[in-house]
């Protein structure tokens, strides 16, 4: 699972901001940063459903449910606002 974080108004990318994926059934939750070009990757997931929510300083957090890992899964970019 990979993506992008950015500002919706500007293209800003947001670095070293946290990611965090849980499987749906809840077992264990994994938690990441985004690099110095907002970008972020979770490898080796086992197939599922997971959720991804992204916590960046100054925005409200958001999350995105649903995401299955049946096949590699790139979510582009993410605009906080």
């Amino acid at each position: 699972m990979a993506g992008r974080i950015h500002i919706r108004t500007e293209i800003y990318i947001l670095p070293r901001q946290s990611c965090i994926i849980v499987p749906k059934d809840g077992d264990k939750k994994l938690t990441g940063k985004t690099d110095d070009f907002g970008d972020f990757w979770f490898e080796g997931l086992e197939v599922g459903d997971y959720s991804l929510t992204i916590e960046a300083k100054g925005f409200p957090a958001k999350t995105i449910g649903n995401i299955s890992t049946e096949n590699d899964v790139n979510l582009g970019d993410i605009a906080l606002s």
